[in-house]
């Protein structure tokens, strides 16, 4: 059975296609800015972990990024 999710309903456990590619969230941060509500999800596969930005109704985008460990930086301390 296949069927569309809102972005609310995403949860750790749900399986997602992406790009053709099947993948299981394991673990949600979901923030809220003013108003504005949007979850980060943290999804599986093969290989590193691969992170999804759905956000919120009306936006329809989706953002499949992942982590770089090979980028550095310092703090800037004065904000």
């Amino acid at each position: 059975m296949r069927a569309e999710l809102r972005p609310s309903q995403v949860a750790p456990g749900a399986l997602l296609e992406v790009e053709g590619s099947t993948y299981r969230v394991v673990g949600t941060v979901r923030f809220d800015l003013a108003g504005t509500r949007w979850g980060e999800h943290c999804i599986t596969s093969s290989g590193p972990r691969e992170w999804l930005s759905l956000q919120p109704r009306g936006a329809e985008c989706v953002i499949h990024w992942q982590t770089r460990h090979d980028l550095f930086g310092d703090p800037d301390r004065a904000g």
